[in-house]
């Protein structure tokens, strides 16, 4: 049986985070706070803490996820970095993520592969 699920992300899990990044191709940086500490960025309105920061390669500032898992960042509605860079970051992290729950769920992962549309696709079993 097959099941479609659409998933809104935050960002929690920063070692998934880190592997997305790693597999993304466009990240030229990412930076980790440790627990309990956050890291400070220079955005165009200013500096701000966070988490984590990614910097993409062709983005004028980089992306900073706070502690609550939302992004803050400012690509000036694309002028200042393309907008789907930021959104293939989420979908590989959401992949990481749901790899990892369902190897810890006792299932196996049979498949992963992203469709020409560029979704990603799991298939997972007993």
């Amino acid at each position: 049986m097959s099941h479609k699920t659409t998933i809104k992300t935050e960002i929690h899990d920063l070692e998934a985070l880190k592997r997305a990044c790693d597999k993304h191709g466009e990240v030229a940086e990412i930076k980790v706070a440790e627990a309990g500490q956050e890291i400070e960025a220079r955005l165009y309105q200013g500096n701000t803490k966070g988490a984590a920061v990614v910097k993409f390669k062709s983005w004028n500032y980089p992306v900073v996820i706070k502690a609550d898992g939302t992004a803050e960042f400012d690509n000036y509605n694309g002028n200042w970095g393309d907008q789907k860079h930021l959104d293939k970051l989420t979908q590989l992290y959401a992949a990481e993520v749901v790899v990892q729950k369902v190897k810890t769920s006792g299932l196996r992962i049979i498949s992963q592969e992203t469709t020409a549309e560029g979704r990603i696709r799991i298939q997972a079993q007993k």
